[in-house]
């Protein structure tokens, strides 16, 4: 006999618990990025969201601060809370390694936050955003 797991045992799947959106990026960023995004976790989910692996490089900014991550090659699991927003910038394929200055092979399955790689830059637009806030 098969023991399989209580569907609500499982993780929810990142773009399909809460609310997801996408959009173009502005023309000027258009050559490095190919999307934009937004994630809403609702305030009541509790437990696990699992990041399925695209193969893609995002830059994301989530509670005042920027990542980068991936490409992953398997389901990432972030610690995320309940009613996190997540905001990203999904990478043209190819664009990652001109704009970040690593080889990809480096990034592959990792998330790091962007100043770690780009240096005060990165803290800079991270301020900025912050400035910004949510939009809402």
């Amino acid at each position: 006999m098969s023991s399989r797991p209580d569907p609500a045992d499982l993780p929810g799947v990142a773009g399909a618990t809460g609310r997801y959106r996408e959009w173009a990026p502005p023309a000027a960023l258009q050559g490095c990025f190919g999307q934009l995004w937004r994630s809403d976790l609702p305030v009541g989910h509790s437990g696990e969201v699992a990041v399925l692996p695209d193969g893609c490089v995002d830059i994301l900014w989530r509670g005042g601060r920027l990542y980068v991550v991936g490409p992953d090659v398997v389901a990432a699991h972030p610690q995320l809370t309940p009613g996190a927003q997540v905001l990203g910038a999904r990478f043209q394929p190819g664009a990652a390694r001109a704009w970040l200055g690593v080889p990809l092979g480096e990034m592959v399955g990792t998330a790091v936050e962007l100043d770690a790689v780009l240096g005060p830059q990165a803290r800079q637009m991270a301020a900025r955003l912050n400035d910004v806030g949510d939009g809402d």
